[in-house]
C-alpha cells in the first residue's frame, strides 16, 4: 500500500470566520504555535513603513488651521502613516480663497502648522515639488526656461529669384520664438543634404534674409523653437506658471531656489524627519523635443551633427526613409536620456541636498508620445510610485509593471501606488470591501505601499461630506461615513499585507527586455518582470545559469522584444550573457536602429544574431513563443493552480528571504471559491496568515507530491491569503492523489497512513503502528435569531426609532429614512436554549450587510466586520438564556445625496462644479433649504439614480460547530 501523509489543521480568521468549517477548526488554532519572530511581530503590529499614506489635496486655498488638525488626527486614528500634500485648483475647482495665496504669510503659517502637526502625531509628511500635480511649474519660470518644441515655416522661391525681406516666422507661443537653423532645399519630398544650402549665417536676428535661388524650385525652411505652452494648470492661480525645461538642468536648479527651498525653510527642524518627500507626479505635459543644449548633447551621445537632419520636421524625407527613421530614433533616444538625467535625476540630487529627503517619483507619462522610458527612469526614484484606478475604469493599471520592474532592477524594495483613483461614476458608492479586490490586484502586481487618492482637506466642521477634489478620487477621510466604522480595520489589513509584501525580495522567472512601457502577456505559473536597456547593460550578469542582478534577484529566461532591431551595445551584452549560460527567447537581431556608422553597426548586430541563434546555442537560445519555450527548457512553474472553481484566474505574487517564502494569492471574484495550488517543495510547512485579523496557523490541508507541495484554499468573496513557508516539515511522504476531508474539517494534526475514508469517518494508521478512527460531526442546526429588532438612526431626520419584525434594507422604508446615510444601531434580545459545549465554537452569521457592521454581545465588543462573509466568533460572550445583541451598521453617502436632489438647490454651480462658497457654510447662519442634509463641492448625483441597499438584512443566526473523536 502506498504511504500517504495528510496534515489537517484549522484555518480561522480570528474574529471573522471565513466559513462554517473555519469555525469548526478554531480549537486547533488554540494549540501551541511556534515562538514569535520579528516577522510575526511586524505582521501583528505593522511598522510605520508598512502603513498606507494618503494624498492630501488643499483645494484653491480653502484651508483652515482647525481643519488641518482635524484631518491629521483622523488619519492617525484610522492607522495611516502619513500624507502627501498637493495644492490643487485652477482647472479642477472654481471655488477660491483669495486671502490665502500660495507663499503668502497666511499660507506659510498653515503649511508650517501642517508639518508641525504631523510631527506631533508621528505622521510622515511630503508634498509635490510644485503647485498642481503635473509636473514642475511656477510663476517664476520664464518662457525661455520653459519646455521647448521645434517649429518651422516655409517660404517658396523660384530659381533665379531673389528673396529680400523678413522670412515667415514659425508659429510661436505668446510671441516667444528663437531660430535654430535655416535651410534652402529643392522643393522635393526627398532631399539630399548635398543639395541643401545652409542659410543660417545669413539669417539676421530680425528674421530678414537676402538670398538668390539657383535654378529650380526652392523652399526656404526656417526652423526654430518656442515654448511648448505648458503650465501647471491644475494648481491654484497663485501658484500657476510655465512648466520648467525638462532637458536642461540649469532652469530646474534655478526653480529649486524658489518654491521648494521656501518649503524646506518653513519646515525647519522637521526636514528629513517628518518632512521626508518631494514628489514628481505622473508626467502629463506632452513631449519636449528641444532645448538649447541639445545639439551639443546630441553630438556627444550620437556622434554626428543633428542640425542638417532637422529638416525632417518639415515632413521631408532626408536622403532616404531609412536615414530619416534612424535619425528620428536617435533624436528621441537622446531626448529620453536627457529627460531622465536632467529632470528626474537632477531633481533627486537637489532633494538629496537636505539629509533625509527623498524623491517620490511616478516615472511614467500620458499621451501617445512617451518622453522617457519608464523602466530606465526607475534609477531616479527613491520611492517609485505607480497608480491604479478604482473599478469600473481600467485606467492606470498599465503603469504598474514598468514601475515595479524598474524599482526591482534598480534595487528599490518599497513600491508605492496612487491608489483607488476614482471617477464620478464610483464616487460615494464604494466601501472597503468594494476596494479590497482592487487593492489585492495591485498587491499581486508588486505594489506594496498605498497612497490613497484622495483625501481632500476638509476646512469645515458642520457640513458633510464637504470638500472634494473636483470630480476625481475615491474619498478617504473624516467626512466619509465608514472612515472610522470599518476604515481602520481595512487599513490594518492593508498595513499587514504591505508589511509581508515588503519583506524579503521579489521572485520572478521571466525577464522581458523592453524599449517602452509594456506589460507582457501573463504566462500561467510564471511571474514576469521587465528590464530596460540601461539596467541590462550595467547590472545584469549570469550566475549559475540564472540572470542575476547585484541585489540578488535572479531570473530564468530573458525574453526579447518581437523585433529584429537592436543597439550594438545591447547586442554585445546579449552575446556576453549567452556565452555565460543565459537562456534567451525571441527573434535574432538583424539591424541596428541608429544612424551613426549604420552599415558597420548593422553588420555587428547581424553577426551576433547569426552566432547566438545557431546550433552551438540551440539549447539556450530559442525563437519560440514563450509558453513553448518554457516547455522546451523544462521549467517548472513557481505557483500552479491545480484546480479551482473560481471564475477568474487566481492572482499571486511570491517574496523570498533567506528563511521564508511568502506567497500572496487573491480571489478577484465576488463569490466564494476553492482552489488547490502547488509550489516547489522546500521542505517547509505552509502556514496561512490572515492579514485581516493577524491570525496565523498551519494550512488546513496540504501534502507533497513529487517535488511540489500542494495546498488547498477556501477563499471567501474577494478573499486573499498569505502562504508563509518557514518551518521545516517532518515525517512526510509523497502522495499521488488528493482525498479531501469533509467540509467540517479537522481540529487536530494527524500524521499517518490513510487506510479508509467513508461517510466522513477516517481511519488513520499512525506512525507508531496503532490505528485510530476519527470523525467530525455534522454542524448542529443553526440557531436563528427571529426576535424583533429595535432600530435607531443617529441624526435621523424623523428623530424616531422603530421596531422591526423582519430585517429589510432601509431603502424599503416609506418615510425619509429610506435616504438615510450614516450609522444606525440594531438591538435585540434572544434566549439561547442550548448548553454551551466546551468542545464547540459558536459563530455569529449576520447574513447580508450593507456596508459595515460592528457587533456587541452582552456589552462585549466582538469586532467590526467590513467584508463578507459577515461572521465572527462569539463563544466568549454567548450565554445560556438571555442575550443582548447589538449591531451597529454604517452605509454609504450615496442615498442621502440622491435624496437631497428632491429639494430645491440652494447652491450655485458652473456645470457640476461649485461656483462659489455659500455665506452660511461653517457659520451660525441657517441653510436656505433646510431639508438638504448634504453639501459637496461637486454635484455627483441628479436624483435619478437608484438607491443602494443599506442596513442589516440577515438572516442572522448562530452556528454551533463541534468535533467528536472516537474509536
Amino acid at each position: 500500500m502506498q504511504r500517504r501523509t495528510f496534515l489537517f489543521s484549522g484555518i480561522t480568521t480570528g474574529l471573522a470566520l471565513t466559513s462554517p468549517a473555519s469555525a469548526g477548526r478554531l480549537l486547533a488554532a488554540r494549540a501551541s504555535a511556534p515562538s514569535e519572530t520579528a516577522l510575526d511581530a511586524g505582521f501583528t503590529n505593522p511598522p510605520l513603513i508598512a502603513k498606507p499614506h494618503t494624498l492630501w489635496h488643499w483645494m484653491n486655498g480653502v484651508v483652515t488651521r482647525g481643519g488641518i488638525t482635524a484631518d491629521l488626527e483622523s488619519f492617525k486614528r484610522a492607522g495611516l502613516g502619513g500624507v502627501q500634500l498637493f495644492l490643487v485648483g485652477g482647472s479642477e475647482a472654481k471655488i477660491d480663497e483669495p486671502t490665502n495665496q500660495i507663499l503668502s504669510d497666511k499660507w506659510k503659517s498653515l503649511f508650517k502648522h501642517a508639518v508641525e502637526e504631523c510631527a506631533r502625531l508621528g505622521l510622515q509628511f511630503g508634498t509635490h515639488n510644485s503647485p498642481g500635480w503635473s509636473s514642475t511649474g511656477f510663476k517664476t519660470i520664464d518662457l525661455k526656461d520653459s519646455m521647448q518644441t521645434v517649429v518651422f515655416a516655409e517660404t517658396k522661391l523660384a530659381g533665379g529669384a531673389t528673396f529680400n525681406g523678413v522670412l515667415k516666422q514659425p508659429d510661436s507661443y505668446q510671441g516667444w520664438y528663437r531660430d535654430i537653423v535655416c535651410w534652402a532645399v529643392p522643393d522635393e519630398t526627398v532631399v539630399s543634404l548635398e543639395k541643401a544650402i545652409d542659410l543660417s549665417s545669413q539669417l539676421r536676428p530680425d528674421g530678414s534674409l537676402t538670398w538668390t535661388a539657383p535654378p529650380g524650385n526652392w523652399a526656404i525652411v526656417r526652423i526654430g523653437h518656442t515654448s511648448l505652452g505648458k503650465t501647471n494648470g491644475t494648481a491654484p492661480l497663485s501658484g500657476q506658471g510655465n512648466e520648467v525645461d525638462k532637458l536642461d538642468p540649469a532652469p530646474l536648479k534655478a526653480y529649486w531656489e524658489t518654491f521648494p527651498t521656501e518649503l524646506l525653510e518653513l519646515a525647519g527642524p522637521h526636514v528629513g524627519k517628518t518632512f521626508v518627500h518631494f514628489e514628481i507626479d505622473s508626467f502629463e505635459m506632452g513631449y519636449q523635443n528641444w532645448t538649447g543644449i541639445l545639439p551639443a548633447e546630441f553630438r556627444r551621445r550620437r556622434g554626428y551633427d543633428m542640425l542638417p537632419m532637422l529638416l525632417v520636421v518639415s515632413g521631408r524625407t532626408i536622403e532616404s526613409k531609412d536615414v530619416s527613421t534612424r535619425f528620428q530614433y536617435d533624436w528621441k533616444a537622446t531626448a529620453h536620456e536627457m529627460f531622465i538625467e536632467n529632470y528626474f535625476q537632477t531633481m533627486q540630487s537637489l532633494i538629496h541636498r537636505a539629509p533625509g529627503m527623498k524623491l517620490l517619483l511616478e516615472p511614467y507619462s500620458t499621451g501617445k508620445e512617451q518622453p522617457f522610458e519608464t523602466v530606465n527612469a526607475g534609477i531616479a526614484a527613491d520611492l517609485p510610485m505607480a497608480e491604479f484606478w478604482q473599478k469600473p475604469t481600467p485606467w492606470g493599471w498599465d503603469t504598474n509593471k514598468g514601475v515595479v520592474s524598474g524599482a526591482h532592477v534598480w534595487d528599490k524594495n518599497v513600491i508605492a501606488a496612487e491608489a483607488f483613483t476614482g471617477q464620478p461614476n464610483s464616487a460615494w458608492r464604494v466601501d472597503p470591501y468594494a476596494l479590497k479586490s482592487t487593492g489585492d490586484r495591485a498587491f499581486a502586481d508588486g505594489i506594496n505601499k498605498f497612497y490613497f487618492h484622495t483625501s481632500a482637506h476638509q476646512p469645515w466642521k458642520t457640513v458633510l461630506p464637504g470638500m472634494t477634489m473636483g470630480q476625481w478620487g475615491t474619498h478617504f477621510g473624516r467626512t466619509q461615513t465608514w472612515w472610522e466604522h470599518g476604515g481602520p480595520e481595512w487599513i490594518r489589513y492593508l498595513a499587514r499585507s504591505q508589511f509581508l509584501l515588503q519583506h524579503g525580495k521579489p521572485v520572478a522567472d521571466l525577464l522581458y527586455l523592453v524599449y517602452s512601457r509594456v506589460t507582457p502577456k501573463p504566462v500561467p505559473g510564471f511571474y514576469s518582470e521587465t528590464i530596460g536597456t540601461d539596467a541590462l547593460l550595467t547590472r545584469l550578469r549570469v550566475k549559475d545559469g540564472l540572470l542575476t542582478l547585484p541585489n540578488g534577484l535572479s531570473y530564468k529566461v530573458l525574453v526579447l522584444p518581437k523585433t529584429g532591431t537592436m543597439r550594438v551595445d545591447v547586442a554585445a551584452k546579449l552575446r556576453e550573457l549567452v556565452e555565460a549560460g543565459a537562456k534567451v527567447v525571441g527573434p535574432p537581431p538583424t539591424t541596428s536602429p541608429g544612424l551613426a556608422d549604420r552599415e558597420r553597426a548593422d553588420a555587428l548586430v547581424a553577426s551576433v544574431g547569426a552566432a547566438l541563434w545557431s546550433a552551438k546555442y540551440a539549447s539556450q537560445v530559442l525563437d519560440q513563443p514563450i509558453d513553448e519555450a518554457i516547455k522546451t527548457f523544462g521549467l517548472e512553474p513557481d505557483l500552479e493552480v491545480v484546480s479551482t472553481d473560481l471564475r477568474s484566474p487566481l492572482l499571486w505574487i511570491h517574496r523570498q528571504s533567506p528563511t521564508e517564502d511568502i506567497y500572496f494569492v487573491s480571489n478577484q471574484t465576488d463569490l466564494a471559491g476553492k482552489a488547490e495550488i502547488s509550489v516547489p517543495d522546500l521542505g517547509r510547512v505552509p502556514e496561512l496568515w490572515d492579514a485581516d485579523t493577524s491570525h496565523r496557523e498551519e494550512a488546513p490541508y496540504h501534502f507533497v507530491q513529487g517535488k511540489r507541495r500542494h495546498v488547498r484554499l477556501d477563499l471567501p468573496p474577494s478573499g486573499s491569503a498569505f502562504i508563509v513557508l518557514r518551518r521545516s516539515a517532518v515525517r512526510e511522504a509523497t502522495v499521488r492523489s488528493l482525498i479531501a476531508p469533509s467540509d467540517d474539517g479537522f481540529s487536530t494534526i494527524l500524521d499517518g497512513q490513510l487506510l479508509a475514508a467513508q461517510n466522513g469517518n477516517f481511519t488513520i494508521l499512525l506512525a507508531n503502528g496503532a490505528s485510530r478512527r476519527i470523525a467530525v460531526s455534522d454542524i448542529a442546526a443553526p440557531f436563528k435569531i427571529v426576535t424583533p429588532w429595535r432600530l435607531e438612526f443617529a441624526n435621523s431626520e424623523t428623530g424616531t426609532s422603530r421596531t422591526l419584525s423582519a430585517l429589510v434594507s432601509w431603502t424599503e422604508f416609506e418615510d425619509d429614512t429610506r435616504y438615510y446615510s450614516g450609522t444606525a444601531n440594531y438591538r435585540t434580545e434572544f434566549l439561547f436554549p442550548r448548553r454551551l459545549a466546551s468542545d464547540s465554537v459558536y459563530a455569529l452569521d449576520l447574513g447580508a450587510v450593507q456596508n459595515i457592521a460592528r457587533v456587541r454581545l452582552n456589552g462585549r465588543e466582538l469586532g467590526t466586520l467590513w467584508k463578507p462573509p459577515f461572521r465572527l466568533d462569539l463563544t466568549s460572550a454567548l450565554r445560556i438564556g438571555r442575550n443582548v445583541l447589538e449591531v451597529e451598521v454604517t452605509n454609504l453617502w450615496a442615498n442621502r445625496m440622491i435624496g437631497d436632489e428632491r429639494f430645491p438647490d440652494d447652491l450655485q454651480w458652473t456645470g457640476k462644479s461649485l461656483k462659489s462658497l455659500p455665506d452660511w457654510i461653517d457659520t451660525d447662519k441657517a441653510r436656505p433649504e433646510t431639508r438638504r442634509k448634504t453639501f459637496a463641492t461637486y454635484k455627483f448625483f441628479d436624483g435619478k439614480e437608484a438607491l443602494l441597499p443599506s442596513g442589516l438584512m440577515g438572516p442572522v443566526m448562530i452556528r454551533q460547530l463541534r468535533r467528536r473523536p472516537f474509536g
